[in-house]
């Protein structure tokens, strides 16, 4: 019978260590031979507690310093090996060795070099083993091979190298995933396995969330998140519905992001350091400030020797036993890129799809020439970070962050890309021949803060809590409404409405909006064992809460014309539980699910006119000295006793104001049609306001999944998961492409397959090497799906339910280390993305004018989506192939390659009379390309490195996949980073 162990002490880990073989006296008389191949289950956590699972199950004596092993994680072991070999990878990634000597094992820094060779410091290695799980569940580089399901992982190193021109360049080759409309906005909207938006694919930051509905026009909507990658430390995409507590609705998956740790700063046993990085960049310009200008050609671009586009960022950290400060602050400015020049004629024909502004049929090419400056695709950030994190005792961690983040960013609507054609004998522009719009920055400021804490007792297997509270502000200024019913601040009369395609476009499409969104969450995992076999219980729950409103105050005569922005609440709570049962070493099944309710409440009201009276009016042009003024005829109100007079003109009310007021005059001319010059209209003397739009709804969706160990090295798996996603706050609100208030929007429902089979080996070829594999089946079928409908009786879009999208497809992920070489290689295909909507199909067909149209065929179900939908632009590419070909060289100082990703055409080319009827919405035709990058590393003091990029390497001229808005991706990009650490 074995004797329990005492639980480790905050300050006398070495002890419980060191007392681990007497608290188990027989396994130690039966301690395995070093060469003896043992399974091992040891799970990924804080060092601490895995090096005292592996004293007790081994019987070794292990001596280590608590300060040396203080706040490290280990990514676990899970594997039948020898002793010595599970410790070693036990230790992988911790900074940590060890020395075997009669007592048992000593633990040590790793040193730094071997004799008679160079010290380098310390290198980080991407695409090696992992780097040990996150404390807070963020899934390493194993994972993704080691775990059931689908997911992505991209370390510090990545993102740093693959920057990229637009935040979302950072996720470029993730297999799987893309990034909508990345060159307008300077935001991230992710798209998953052809979900995306509206809290199907939610982006947490340190465990908080954060992202705001954005309005794109013709073209559709966006939800976007706001964050500076300079900042971030690692990111782990999780695909389809997950059983995590913080994923609620997130029916696409989940982007999972950690900000700055210690750990990126500081080299093994630095107590305290600071990391300065600064970086320069070509193929930029800086923008001008004038709205109307000409694209300016590639022979304006910079140089590196004229560093106009440039970043900068400096990061502190210090750590001693029980805590670890960070705090960073970063820069960037960038001016508009320029497009490549090589393959644009393959866009000249591109005519009946590439429209998608439903304003222009022109082609990519005809709005920028081969290696024109992109106008809008500037961006200025500052970003900050502060995160204390403080760990008591090895069961327990508390870490503290706040994110600072302060943009602004080029952005125009969609609708207004366009070039002013060649003046002609026949027509004489006003504005220059070929001159385009140029919008005033976006700005965002948002300021988020989490506070996280783990609490995992060695001594209780039942118990392994985590929670996050967070809290997030985004105030926001963006040109990107709908003079239709966009608050005007003021009245204003219809001879002076804003031009939004001119330079009065500002009051137009401004759109102030603020959003606070704050949430907790909480889960556990609890371990036993019986004659049954092993079990894994975890449970835990959710809630959230949204507010959106405008930031400016909206004046009572925009609410009574109906011209507001979104302002309403949303809340959200789920509870989630599963339940996994081992019962042999080949076989694990779980089964849960999740419950989930929500409530939503606009505040905007439809107004009416509940009272009006009759207004005989005429009409009277404005003079001054005898001068007639600019401008047509006046409407003229009669006073109170009917008569029509000077003083009454005066007093005749234009917009918020009088015509006394608005205009210097001191004589008129009446209407010369007399007597027929005078007419009758109701004028508004009350208003009413329907009752606001209040929804709820709830339910439940189970989780089943089966693994198979094929042996410690490989397995299948079928994991099938339901998941709902309830109405979000921009589908449930008045406003743009509003939501029509007697919908009753049913919740999505995704039926999602993953099937699929991994394979993780070590040392196969050669010793430290490594073999990755995986490849699966994926299937996600939604019904009920939320989109943009259009009704052509009256013209209108709002926000509804069809019957059902459905996307399905294969994917493979792959990669070998040799250590000296790696080679990445990853690709998916898509079977279909495909709407069918009965009741859509058969409104097309029975319209008047459907024969002349070709709509009378309209069927059930079509490629992509109906006409205005918002998927018809979330079409992903048929098939993708993306590759990565490295080197170390130079004691591994050196490290170089080149990655090719390529994209090929979306799933299906949605040109159809279905798919354009309404004449919004329209798929952005983006053609098959692949872009090479090119990268080298050099290390060349243990404290210093310097980075050559070359993005583009073949200075492609392309769309990217799920673009919006006509606009080419930048041309070849040379960038050249410095880090130093001190």
């Amino acid at each position: 019978m074995k004797l329990p162990c005492p639980s480790p002490r905050p300050l006398a880990i070495a002890l419980c260590l060191a007392l681990a073989t007497p608290c188990l006296l027989p396994a130690a008389a039966h301690a395995q031979d070093a060469a003896a191949a043992v399974r091992w289950q040891i799970p990924a956590g804080p060092l601490d507690q895995a090096l005292t699972a592996f004293g007790q199950q081994s019987g070794l004596s292990i001596a280590a310093d608590a300060r040396l092993t203080r706040g490290r994680h280990s990514g676990g072991v899970q594997a039948s090996l020898n002793t010595e070999a599970a410790l070693a990878q036990l230790l992988a990634g911790t900074g940590l060795s060890f020395q075997r000597d009669a007592s048992g094992v000593v633990l040590q820094a790793a040193p730094a070099t071997d004799a008679g060779v160079r010290q380098i410091g310390t290198l980080r290695v991407a695409g090696q083993a992992s780097e040990g799980a996150s404390p807070w569940g963020l899934a390493d580089a194993d994972a993704v091979y080691r775990d059931s399901g689908s997911r992505v992982h991209l370390d510090h190193q990545q993102l740093e190298r693959f920057r990229g021109q637009s935040i979302g360049d950072v996720l470029a080759g993730a297999v799987g995933v893309h990034t909508a409309d990345v060159r307008n906005g300077g935001a991230l909207d992710v798209n998953i396995r052809g979900l995306q938006g509206q809290n199907r694919v939610p982006v947490i930051i340190d465990g908080g969330q954060q992202a705001i509905d954005v309005y794109r026009g013709y073209a559709g909507v966006q939800q976007r998140s706001y964050l500076d990658p300079d900042l971030i430390s690692a990111i782990s995409i999780e695909k389809g519905p997950s059983l995590a507590a913080n994923a609620a609705s997130a029916i696409g998956g989940v982007v999972y992001m950690e900000t700055l740790k210690a750990e990126d700063i500081l080299d093994d046993g630095q107590d305290w350091g600071l990391r300065v990085r600064g970086g320069v960049a070509d193929n930029s310009i800086d923008r001008t400030r004038t709205f109307k200008q000409i694209a300016r050609g590639s022979d304006n671009r910079n140089s590196l020797r004229d560093p106009r586009d440039w970043n900068g960022s400096v990061a502190f950290a210090q750590r001693s036993e029980d805590w670890q400060l960070v705090a960073a602050y970063a820069r960037r400015r960038q001016g508009n890129y320029f497009a490549g020049s090589n393959g644009a004629h393959r866009y000249d024909d591109q005519h009946l799809s590439s429209g998608g502004t439903g304003m222009s049929s022109q082609a990519v090419s005809d709005m920028y020439h081969p290696g024109d400056e992109v106008l809008n695709t500037h961006t200025d950030n500052e970003s900050a970070l502060l995160k204390f994190t403080w760990t008591p005792n090895p069961d327990q961690r508390l870490e503290l962050s706040h994110r600072y983040f302060n943009s602004s960013f080029g952005e125009i609507m969609p609708s207004a890309i366009g070039r002013v054609g060649e003046s002609n004998e026949w027509v004489t522009y006003v504005d220059k021949a070929n001159t385009m719009f140029q919008f005033e920055p976006g700005k965002m400021r948002l300021n988020a803060t989490s506070l996280r804490h783990r609490y995992r007792p060695e001594a209780h297997p039942w118990l392994d809590l985590s929670s996050t509270l967070w809290f997030t502000t985004a105030t926001s200024r963006m040109f990107n409404s709908n003079i239709a019913n966009t608050p005007l601040f003021k009245d204003v009369p219809n001879d002076q409405m804003p031009d939004t395609l001119g330079e009065t476009y500002g009051p137009g499409l401004q759109s102030d909006v603020k959003t606070r969104r704050w949430g907790l969450d909480s889960s556990n995992t609890t371990r036993f064992s019986n004659d049954l076999g092993d079990w894994t219980l975890r449970y835990g729950a959710s809630f959230q809460h949204e507010d959106t409103a405008p930031n400016s105050p909206v004046l009572p005569v925009d609410y009574n014309n109906n011209r507001y922005l979104r302002s309403g609440t949303r809340r959200e709570a789920s509870v989630v539980a599963s339940l996994q049962w081992q019962p042999w070493d080949w076989l694990s099944l779980t089964a849960g699910g999740r419950f989930i309710d929500y409530r939503t409440r606009d505040r905007n009201r439809v107004a009416f006119v509940s009272e009006s009276r009759d207004l005989r009016y005429t009409f009277a042009r404005l003079s001054k000295g005898g001068q007639l003024l600019p401008g047509w005829y006046k409407e003229w109100y009669p006073d109170a006793q009917g008569n029509y007079t000077y003083d009454s003109l005066r007093a005749t009310p234009y917009g918020d104001r009088t015509l006394g007021q608005s205009y210097d005059f001191d004589g008129f001319i009446p209407d010369p049609r007399g007597a027929n010059g005078f007419y009758t209209k109701q004028i508004p003397t009350a208003w009413g306001y329907k009752p606001a739009i209040r929804r709820s709804g709830h339910g439940f969706a189970p989780y089943a999944e089966a693994r198979f160990n094929l042996d410690e090295d490989m397995f299948f798996y079928v994991k099938y998961a339901q998941g709902w996603k309830m109405p979000s706050l921009f589908e449930s609100t008045l406003g743009n492409s509003t939501s029509a208030p007697v919908a009753d929007l049913k919740p999505e429902k995704n039926r999602s397959w993953d099937i699929g089979f991994s394979l993780l080996k070590q040392d196969l070829w050669r010793d430290g090497d490594r073999l990755a594999f995986k490849v699966a089946w994926f299937k996600n079928d939604i019904d009920n799906a939320i989109t943009r409908r259009f009704d052509s009786s009256n013209w209108a879009f709002y926000v509804d339910n069809v019957d059902n999208y459905t996307v399905s497809g294969y994917e493979l992920q792959s990669g070998y280390d040799a250590g000296i070489a790696y080679l990445d290689l990853s690709a998916s295909y898509y079977q279909r993305a495909r709407t069918c909507d009965a009741a859509t199909a058969k409104r097309l067909r029975e319209d008047p004018y459907a024969k002349w149209s070709k709509l009378d065929t309209t069927p059930d179900c079509v490629d992509g989506g109906f006409g205005t939908s918002f998927v018809n632009a979330q079409n992903p590419p048929k098939y993708s192939i993306h590759s990565t070909l490295g080197f170390r060289l130079f004691d591994k100082r050196l490290d170089t390659g080149i990655r090719r990703t390529y994209n090929s055409g979306p799933t299906h080319e949605l040109d159809k009379p279905w798919n354009t009827t309404g004449s919004t919405g329209l798929q952005n035709i983006y053609l098959p390309t692949a872009i090479y990058d090119f990268y080298a590393r050099w290390q060349f003091t243990p404290k210093a490195e310097v980075e050559l990029v070359v993005s583009n390497l073949r200075n492609t001229y392309y769309m990217d996949t799920l673009a919006m808005s006509l606009m080419p991706g930048p041309g070849r990009t040379t960038r050249l980073n410095f880090t130093a650490r001190f």
